[in-house]
C-alpha cells in the first residue's frame, strides 16, 4: 500500500467533530467511540481518503492525491466495515463523487442537529389507541425524528 500520509492531530480532531464521531458512510451512522455490543469505550474509526493516495486504486489522481492527502475536504471518518468496503471489497463502486456526496451530506446533518439550542428540547408523549379493529402503532423514534429540525427530544428514550 505504500506510506500513509501524516494527518495532523488538529485535522483528525476536526474530522471527528465534523462527523459527530460517527461513520460517514451513507446509512451507517455507527458511533465510533464505543463498541455497540459491549459498550466498551474505544476508537473504532478509520480515516479514509476520497481521492486516494494509493496509486493502485481507481480514485488515485497523480495531480491531486499528494496535494489533498491531509486535507480535511478529502478525508472521511468510517467504521472498519465501510472502510474495507470502499477500499477493498467494492472499491470501483465508490467513486470520488459518491464519497464526496456522502461526506457533505453527513457533515451537513451533523451541523444542523448540533446547532439546535437547548431551549428547543421537548418531551415526547406517546398516546396510542386502536381505530376500530385497526391497531395504530406509535413509535418513539418516528415521533422524535418528526420534531427535527425545529425541536429535539429531551430524553434519548
Amino acid at each position: 500500500m505504500g506510506n500513509r500520509p501524516n494527518i495532523s492531530e488538529k485535522i483528525r480532531t476536526r474530522l471527528w467533530v465534523l462527523a459527530g464521531g460517527r461513520c460517514q458512510y451513507e446509512g451507517c451512522n455507527e458511533p465510533l467511540w464505543r463498541d455497540n455490543l459491549t459498550m466498551t469505550q474505544m476508537n473504532g474509526a478509520y480515516i479514509a481518503h476520497i481521492i486516494d493516495v494509493n496509486p493502485q486504486t481507481h480514485r488515485y489522481d497523480p495531480k491531486l492525491s499528494s496535494k489533498l492527502a491531509a486535507d480535511i475536504s478529502n478525508i472521511m471518518l468510517l467504521c472498519d466495515k465501510h472502510h474495507r468496503l470502499i477500499d477493498h471489497e467494492e472499491e470501483r463502486k465508490h467513486t470520488v463523487s459518491r464519497l464526496t456526496r456522502m461526506k457533505v451530506r453527513h457533515e451537513a446533518r451533523i451541523e444542523l442537529l448540533t446547532s439546535l439550542q437547548e431551549d428547543k428540547k421537548s418531551h415526547v408523549l406517546l398516546y396510542g389507541a386502536n381505530i376500530g379493529e385497526q391497531n395504530a402503532p406509535v413509535s418513539w423514534q418516528k415521533a422524535a425524528q418528526a420534531m427535527i429540525p425545529l425541536r429535539y427530544p429531551a430524553e434519548s428514550r
